[in-house]
């Protein structure tokens, strides 16, 4: 922390444009202020500041950087220009800048976007309460609903789960449902399917094969009006 004395800008806090990112340190960013100057100098030339984040520290931290054309909020450290830091960001209706959610003023819903449009939102909405991942084009989403108690993933394209492991679903109290076009298991190794009970059905032909075929039962039935026994 530098040694401060007598202040050389001003106290209080300044409102700016960014108009430049320090690709060396990408946490400093050059604000131009609105109606200040420093010494005399023209404000267009920019101030570099350093930005607060809740967070911070070696490879870890919350890391949301501003871009060139945001409108920011500086503060500067025993009122020194050469010590600027953005502390906060903000929306302005002049410069035609619309908030990224839907807020009827009440803020029930509370979120992040991204700037090709990915959405994080936290929706308090009375008795609609829910958590939305949903990504650009509005197809791909994760949404989980609090008052329905349910979790659900749509997908445009394909769902991979991968483990080196194992892959566990647990239902005890309810049924597994799986609609498909075709469907299929290979396991290098054993395959075992198990049920109090149980049917096998196909609309055409059903082929059961294997090196060896054990059927077991009491009784056995075999209906068919074609049986061949090679």
């Amino acid at each position: 922390m530098p040694e401060f004395d007598e202040p050389t800008f001003g106290s209080g806090l300044a409102l700016g444009e960014v108009t430049e990112i320090d690709k060396a340190q990408p946490y400093r960013v050059k604000v131009s202020l609105d109606g200040m100057e420093a010494d005399g100098e023209d404000t267009d030339v920019g101030y570099w500041c350093t930005v607060m984040t809740p967070m911070a520290g070696p490879k870890r931290g919350l890391y949301l950087m501003p871009e060139i054309g945001d409108l920011v909020v500086v503060g500067f450290l025993g009122g020194m220009s050469d010590y600027g830091v953005v502390l906060g960001f903000r929306w302005n209706k002049d410069r035609k800048q619309e908030q990224p959610l839907d807020d009827d003023g009440t803020h029930p819903v509370r979120g992040f976007v991204s700037r090709s449009g990915h959405k994080l939102e936290f929706d308090d909405t009375k008795d609609k309460e829910q958590i939305r991942i949903t990504d650009k084009t509005t197809k791909n989403s994760i949404v989980i609903d609090s008052k329905a108690g349910s979790y659900t993933v749509t997908i445009e394209g394909d769902i991979k789960l991968a483990a080196t492991k194992t892959i566990t679903l647990d239902v005890p109290d309810g049924d597994v449902a799986i609609n498909c076009t075709n469907f299929t298991v290979n396991a290098t190794g054993d395959l075992t399917l198990g049920g109090k009970g149980g049917a096998i059905t196909a609309d055409q032909a059903l082929e059961i094969k294997g090196q060896s075929v054990k059927i077991t039962g009491n009784p056995v039935d075999i209906n068919a009006g074609n049986l061949k026994v090679m």
